[in-house]
């Protein structure tokens, strides 16, 4: 018998270790998914960089008074927002195989066989009462996670929570339930699990109308679907109707179908090639023809005959967890079909998930790349615009600066013209009236009404009190009088100043001037006399004297000699040069009879 199933498969004459080494050494299709997730994430790595570093880049032009769109600026910040949303989810992300079939079809124990070890419930009857997700542990530990819960529990309740037949599991819910049970599993255990592969266990399709809810929650992101069925019975219309429900709502779905317990032909060799050819064909016209979903030739790569009960057993016995493995006639083939199996869910499994996953990934990433530019040269666009306005703005405040300035050197010019004439004619009148008012002082004098005491404390007082009221009454009258006839020159003077600099000015900043000027101070005048400064030096010289005599007329000549008001030239120093004069003239021997007459005089004094 077995060597005629070798005329059937080139490959059946070789072990299945040679067989798993075969398809070790053509390569690893797994770890591409591995690879092309690095690959993604070190392209969205550098995408997000490059998107900081625009973000950077544009918040510099605006601490710099630039100027960047804001529609821009949020468009930006949204790509670094959504480059980390999507790293974070294609992080997540993983190759996705789910299991269906009717009732003890031997769906968990192909799972199992696949996994090389024990890890899903599997026996007669409706083994398994809700959907069960195998997947890698994060820290190499056995556990259960209730899809609302997530609190650990050991794998042991595994049995109890996804096994129908469990007897601490009869309160719950009619079996077909759509809740998930995730299954973590070491990843050292299975090469499955170290390259990122989900795998998905669900109840018999048989037992449950709810296919819609199935596919909503369990299958949408699904890269490849195993439909396992019964070699010992035909495709089922329950099958049938899931799998036409799963290719309605997903584009050409990849489908695997294996015939299990194909074993079970080992007790009947005249009709086994018969019986697989009959299946073949209705299986090829299922995929090709009913949900095309493949092609003839791809069909030959998608339909298996296989023992799962056998291929786990070889495989645990492999690994020292059972002495004995169940083997009948012909299990070399149906041990090649599971590896040619696994070879082809790989490739399979491998390019779907590249495709579907990363391949929209890497398209979002063109996108982005895209809209960079495009926003690069919106901002460019923008801000070449705006160079050209401000070129245009500066050229054309230029020429009114240089206007201005033109125009301001001519009114200063005037303005000082202005303003030396309006000093002299201030000089002018403040001097005649000045000249004025020290021809009345002789009155102003006469109006000062306090008493005069003959001491000398109270006359430094009433010198002072004197200083001060004619310091007041001139002060007064000569602001009087340049008020009255000078403040309309002023006045005038001011306007005109106004006029010439409102016509100087541009629009903008008339009004300023306009405000400035209407609430401007009033011009006064203000002068000082300050004539108990002019005063300090006087001194009062109450003794009679001839205005002619000699001592007179040496003490003016004395006061003018040192640039002072006679009244500040005292009589005592005037003596004692008068006497020097006279010694010099005795030593000349011109007036020594004179000089002798005079001693005598001042001697007496």
């Amino acid at each position: 018998m077995s060597g005629i199933l070798a005329m059937h498969h080139p490959a059946a004459g070789r072990d299945i270790k040679s067989d798993m080494n075969y398809r070790q050494s053509t390569g690893e299709p797994l770890k591409r998914f591995a690879e092309a997730k690095t690959s993604i994430g070190d392209i969205y790595n550098q995408l997000e960089t490059y998107v900081t570093d625009l973000l950077l880049f544009y918040n510099e032009i605006l601490n710099d008074n630039g100027n960047v769109p804001d529609e821009q600026m949020h468009e930006v910040a949204r790509f670094k927002d959504s480059i980390k949303t999507i790293r974070d989810m294609f992080m997540r992300d993983t190759m996705k195989v789910v299991f269906f079939g009717r009732t003890s079809n031997g769906k968990s124990s192909v799972i199992n066989a696949m996994l090389h070890a024990k890890v899903l419930p599997q026996g007669m009857g409706h083994t398994t009462c809700c959907f069960l997700q195998v997947e890698g542990s994060p820290d190499d530990q056995k556990f259960v996670l209730n899809e609302d819960s997530s609190e650990r529990m050991d794998i042991e309740q595994l049995q109890k929570l996804g096994h129908a037949m469990s007897d601490s599991n009869v309160s719950l819910s009619a079996m077909g339930q759509d809740s998930l049970l995730h299954v973590f599993y070491p990843k050292s255990a299975s090469r499955l699990l170290q390259n990122d592969v989900v795998i998905v266990d669900s109840p018999g399709v048989d037992l449950s109308p709810q296919f819609d809810s199935w596919i909503d929650k369990h299958c949408m992101d699904a890269d490849v679907f195993v439909l396992v069925c019964n070699a010992e019975s035909t495709l089922t219309q329950a099958e049938k109707s899931f799998f036409h429900r799963v290719s309605s709502k997903l584009s050409r779905p990849n489908i695997f179908i294996l015939n299990n317990r194909w074993d079970a032909s080992a007790t009947e060799v005249e009709n086994m090639q018969q019986i697989r050819e009959q299946h073949m064909t209705r299986f090829r016209q299922f995929l090709v023809n009913e949900l095309k979903v493949c092609s003839e030739a791809e069909a030959a790569n998608r339909i298996f005959f296989i023992s799962a009960r056998e291929m786990l057993d070889v495989r645990l016995k492999e690994r020292g967890v059972i002495h004995h493995a169940y083997q009948v006639e012909g299990h070399q083939y149906r041990a090649m079909q599971f590896c040619n199996f696994e070879t082809q869910f790989e490739q399979l499994i491998s390019k779907s998930a590249i495709s579907t996953k990363f391949e929209a990934h890497a398209r979002r990433a063109r996108e982005i790349v895209g809209e960079m530019r495009n926003n690069l040269d919106v901002v460019q666009n923008s801000t070449l615009k705006r160079k050209t306005e401000l070129q245009s703005n500066f050229t054309t405040k230029e020429t009114i600066f240089k206007e201005c300035l033109n125009n301001w050197k001519e009114f200063e010019r005037l303005a000082i013209i202005e303003s030396q004439r309006l000093r002299n004619e201030v000089h002018l009148k403040v001097s005649a009236d000045f000249y004025e008012e020290m021809q009345k002082l002789e009155s102003i004098i006469d109006r000062f009404d306090n008493k005069f005491i003959d001491e000398s404390a109270a006359i430094e007082e009433y010198k002072k009190n004197l200083a001060d009221f004619v310091d007041k009454i001139v002060t007064e009258d000569l602001e009087a009088r340049c008020t009255r006839g000078l403040m309309q020159r002023i006045w005038n003077l001011e306007n005109s100043m106004y006029l010439h600099v409102n016509q100087i000015l541009a629009e903008p900043y008339t009004k300023k001037l306009e405000q400035i000027w209407r609430y401007r101070p009033p011009f006064n005048f203000s002068i000082c006399i300050n004539c108990p400064s002019l005063m300090q030096d006087f001194r009062e010289d109450l003794e009679f004297r001839f205005s002619f005599g000699v001592t007179a007329i040496i003490r003016r000549i004395n006061a003018y000699r040192l640039g002072k008001p006679i009244t500040a030239v005292g009589s005592q120093p005037l003596l004692d040069v008068f006497v020097s004069v006279l010694k010099f003239l005795v030593l000349v021997g011109q007036f020594s009879e004179i000089s002798i007459v005079l001693d005598k005089r001042f001697c007496a004094k």
